[in-house]
């Protein structure tokens, strides 16, 4: 009897240039004794860095012999390469199945090449049954883009930041880095969004100092495993504007008295516009769905009422959206949908009720998925004297 031994493999280690095509195994070569060796090619093609991707080769033993449990082969000096399984069934067939991951840790080209090795429990030489190569391309993926809102804006106010094309789904301890540079490519303002889900969509709230100057500034982000950049985002532009001067009141004209000798007149002061944390406080404080009940009543009448405790005169808007899938293999893409909107005006500090509708594509989306459905909710205030606010909120249907 024979069996496979991890500690008897011969690693081969190199590194080459390879022009990678997604593809998993291929077993070639005749199948019979463990003189006629079979081949397996692996190719993992480009996987982004920090992403891990497994594939699955098959190589022949010879009849009669076993396995010794996993196969996990040394060598590999920077740890992109990993065989965690080999599982054989000698009983009938005398297939080994192995399966081999890829994590890419930097930019380039990887190879390793090595053989599955069999033995007989008798002790002899230990002939090779498979000369395996593992072949993967680390790369930074380019050209995603992101959302922000508004385009344009005063220095001080909120811009709503989220992806359009998510970070890459699988890979480990995975953030997201937002930065606002100016003209000259200086970074002004950063924010780390938070992601909403396990396939890499992230969004977030980006303040704008209020010491900013007017003019063109660009938003850009990137996604990160640790420490390593694995995708980059293409620039978003704003513009900062100025602010909008309010006109003071006019003097009411003075009523005239027998009395009154000397022509009096009262200018009313200019109005305040409420801060910025007044503004996100009252936003803080829109409701949105919870529960089965309203979550039912939501799908019976396509409504959701709510209120908004408005800081001063002003408009609202509330715009609830969610990210989803279309197109199969590499017509693959995601896209924003709206799923419902409201809002409300007010001349004066009150508290305003809200209706928010469910859009056509909400309907489609909420039969599609009943329940569970990821929601972004973009809250915006903007005074009538003074900046708008922006709050975003995330919760499920």
């Amino acid at each position: 009897m024979r069996h496979l031994i991890a500690t008897a493999r011969r690693p081969i280690i190199r590194r080459t240039l390879a022009v990678a095509a997604v593809a998993l195994g291929v077993l070639g070569g005749d199948v019979g004794l463990a003189s006629a060796t079979t081949t397996s090619n692996v190719n993992f093609g480009s996987v982004p860095l920090g992403v891990t991707v497994s594939a699955k080769y098959l190589f022949q033993i010879d009849s009669g012999d076993g396995a010794a449990g996993e196969d996990d082969y040394g060598g590999d000096e920077v740890g992109v390469f990993a065989e965690p399984a080999l599982n054989c069934q000698t009983l009938f067939s005398n297939v080994c199945a192995a399966t081999v991951t890829f994590t890419p840790s930097a930019v380039g080209p990887y190879a390793e090449g090595y053989q599955e090795l069999e033995c007989p429990n008798a002790g002899g030489s230990c002939p090779a049954a498979d000369d395996v190569s593992l072949i993967g391309q680390g790369i930074v993926v380019t050209g995603d883009t992101l959302s922000a809102t508004p385009a344009a804006d005063v220095a001080g106010s909120s811009i709503s930041v989220a992806s359009v094309s998510p970070c890459p789904a699988g890979a480990a301890h995975q953030s997201a880095s937002v930065a606002l540079d100016n003209s000259s490519g200086t970074t002004v303002a950063t924010l780390a969004p938070k992601l909403l889900d396990a396939e890499g969509d992230w969004a977030g709230v980006l303040t704008l100092p209020s010491s900013l100057s007017n003019g063109s500034y660009f938003i850009h982000a990137q996604c990160l495993t640790g420490s390593t950049t694995n995708a980059v985002y293409g620039y978003a532009p704003i513009t900062i504007v100025p602010v909008t001067p309010v006109p003071a009141l006019p003097a009411p004209t003075p009523t005239p008295s027998s009395s009154q000798t000397t022509p009096v007149s009262t200018i009313l002061p200019a109005a305040v516009s409420p801060s910025v944390s007044q503004i996100q406080s009252s936003l803080d404080g829109i409701s949105h769905p919870s529960g089965e009940k309203a979550v039912a009543a939501l799908d019976k009448t396509d409504a959701f009422k709510t209120s908004f405790s408005a800081p001063s005169g002003g408009t609202l808007s509330v715009v609830w959206t969610t990210r989803v899938t279309i197109g199969k293999g590499k017509y693959k893409k995601t896209k924003t949908v709206t799923v419902a909107t409201g809002s409300g005006r007010t001349g004066s500090a009150t508290t305003v009720s809200v209706v928010v509708r469910v859009t056509a594509a909400g309907k489609a989306l909420l039969k599609q998925k009943p329940s569970g459905l990821p929601i972004t909710d973009t809250e915006r205030f903007t005074p009538a004297a003074g900046a708008p606010s922006t709050v975003t909120k995330t919760f499920r249907l």
